[in-house]
């Protein structure tokens, strides 16, 4: 059923190495902290698509240090395997490569699912939209982790890192629909947490994110594109359904703060019962 997922479907189809990235950061983070070597698959993700560096982050805002520490010893230690056996590619790449997005794509391309593709499609490019974007991603990645946080710190840790996961594709400068692979991580929790008696939004919730990123089902039913982010921009709809994945981002922030605003209060009325 995944492969209706438009992300998994297209890192199947182009052999992208978006899975193993996410298997690796997924068992990384499932390790006890204990464990001394913890953070280091997540190093060597971020050594093979700097992406997952993101998780370095998570870590320190989880004030797991040591984790962060082997994390990045893993991320040079990648970095120097690279320049002992592939030298004049690394040094181009660590020398400005890896700082301009343009080789992977221009900002405003249809494919480019973040933040600053949805700012240069609608706004178009330059340098004040390029301080925009810098504005936005910094706002975004920030709320992300405290979220992160708080779930973590409230015994949610698979749902904290389908946080990060998903902020860290969508404040990157350029992701193509393959890079959010964490999408069908989302249907996989999302699944979960239907199938308790009463979840009604929960299964709405499931509903939308299929909606918002099956691919391949829709040619099925007679449409003319694989995907809803392929349809043709009417009115100004297009803004959303053309950058759905970064609105599903949004919503996860909007329904994640609800959630924990009710527990407060739930919280406040238990212990205002105890008095």
């Amino acid at each position: 059923m995944l492969l209706w997922c438009e992300p998994i479907r297209q890192t199947v189809i182009f052999g992208q190495v978006n899975l193993v990235l996410l298997a690796l950061v997924l068992v990384d983070l499932a390790l006890p902290d204990r464990v001394r070597w913890k953070g280091a698959l997540i190093g060597i993700a971020a050594g093979i698509k700097l992406i997952p560096a993101f998780f370095v982050l998570y870590l320190l805002v989880t004030k797991r240090f040591r984790a962060a520490a082997v994390a990045g010893a893993a991320f040079v230690g990648t970095v120097v395997l690279g320049f002992l056996f592939l030298p004049k590619d690394s040094w181009q790449f660590w020398t400005g490569a890896f700082l301009d997005p343009a080789r992977v794509g221009v900002p405003d391309h249809p494919a480019n699912e973040t933040l600053k593709g949805m700012i240069a499609r609608t706004l178009g490019v330059g340098p004040a939209q390029q301080l925009l974007w810098v504005a936005v991603a910094g706002a975004v990645a920030v709320i992300g982790l405290l979220l992160a946080r708080r779930l973590s710190l409230g015994g949610r840790e698979l749902a904290a890192v389908l946080v990060c996961g998903l902020v860290s594709t969508a404040v990157s400068p350029f992701s193509w629909p393959h890079h959010w692979v964490w999408l069908g991580l989302l249907l996989v929790y999302l699944l979960h947490l239907s199938l308790r008696r009463g979840a009604v939004f929960d299964r709405f919730a499931l509903a939308v994110t299929w909606v918002a990123s099956m691919g391949g089902v829709l040619p099925l039913l007679g449409a003319p594109v694989p995907t809803v982010m392929d349809f043709p921009s009417w009115s100004h709809l297009g803004v959303i359904y053309h950058n759905v994945y970064v609105w599903l981002v949004v919503a996860i922030f909007v329904v994640v703060l609800l959630r924990i605003r009710r527990e407060n209060a739930r919280l406040a009325e238990l212990e205002s019962a105890l008095r």
